[in-house]
């Protein structure tokens, strides 16, 4: 990748990856939850893009082969590693819409997700809705760091939009335990399940289809994101907003990409670089390391007891830490 690093997180793409892909002669590796959206960024690197050019093109891809975890109307962050400057963080995550409003006026409703024996809380409706950075984010990326046209970079997208894209089982999975989430709205029902049979989700061998898809990333290369946070599309999310959501035209049009600072730190002589508040994700790994690094866990036999143990101790530490921030909204975690 001539030297570059990068790195992109998806909103909700900490999730197990299901494909990787190593590349010969361009010294990448993608990893994906479908494959497709590994071999789009595959495509770009071995048509002369950059590991940025590559990113884009996966990342894209991902709206239309991951729908369930990855979408342009979501957030993200690029820990970015240009070759002879300093490290920097993209963040262009979802953000709170300004307007506030009494609960009772929310279209805002809890709903259990069950991941096998354990189950979660998330809540859905256009209440639940933050304002949109991916685009802004997609539309930053390709002016500071890329080197392809933007047209380049989303044609594996497109096409795949085009011709839709067959359910692997990662994203049948998905769909399956987000079940609530998706037959709560009846145009979000339509589009992932089998057509003959309204009530099914669409399986694994199955095809998604998304035309509508191929049409906005198409139309995106040309306006760019004025599109989507001035133009048409911002007419569109402000509308279905106005009965029950929070987001307004201010909204969209005063959103903007973050550049950030890494969050770095030296572990056993390796220099790492995450993300930094605020951001819970690089606070938590550091919190972690130095746990790890208090303990003589370098010297203890992968393969034992004692590892494991160490291991487990640390993650639930970790874990109790995350949820203790999240529920004082100020907690302070050791870096």
């Amino acid at each position: 990748m001539d030297n570059y690093a990068a790195y992109m997180f998806l909103l909700d793409m900490n999730e197990c990856c299901a494909q990787f892909i190593v590349m010969g002669n361009s010294k990448g590796i993608i990893a994906a939850g479908h494959e497709l959206t590994a071999n789009a960024g595959a495509m770009i690197l071995e048509s002369g893009g950059n590991a940025y050019d590559a990113i884009l093109a996966a990342a894209a891809a991902s709206c239309v082969c991951e729908p369930i975890l990855s979408s342009l109307g979501g957030g993200g962050f690029l820990l970015a590693c240009p070759e002879g400057m300093d490290s920097i963080v993209y963040d262009f995550f979802v953000k709170t819409p300004f307007q506030r409003v009494s609960s009772g006026g929310l279209d805002f409703k809890a709903v259990n997700v069950h991941f096998g024996s354990e189950s979660q809380e998330f809540h859905i409706g256009k209440g639940a809705v933050a304002v949109p950075g991916q685009v802004a984010g997609f539309f930053e990326i390709h002016k500071s760091l890329c080197t392809m046209p933007i047209q380049d970079i989303f044609a594996p997208a497109i096409e795949y939009a085009k011709k839709g894209v067959r359910i692997n089982r990662y994203q049948g999975f998905l769909l399956d335990v987000n079940r609530e989430i998706i037959t709560a709205d009846e145009e979000c029902k339509k589009l992932f399940t089998d057509k003959d049979n309204i009530n099914t989700l669409l399986q694994e061998g199955q095809v998604m289809s998304l035309p509508e898809m191929s049409d906005v990333l198409d139309v995106l290369t040309i306006e760019g994101a004025d599109l989507f946070y001035r133009g048409e599309i911002a007419s569109l999310i402000c509308a279905d907003m106005k009965d029950g959501g929070l987001i307004k035209r201010s909204d969209m049009e005063g959103y903007c990409v973050e550049k950030r600072d890494v969050l770095a730190l030296e572990y056993k002589g390796v220099n790492i670089e995450m993300n930094p508040p605020p951001a819970i994700g690089g606070l938590l790994i550091s919190f972690g390391l130095k746990l790890l690094k208090d303990t003589n866990f370098g010297f203890v036999d992968s393969d034992s007891e004692e590892y494991i143990e160490i291991l487990a101790h640390v993650l639930e530490l970790t874990q109790a830490a995350r949820i203790e921030k999240e529920a004082s909204g100020k907690g302070k975690l050791c870096k």
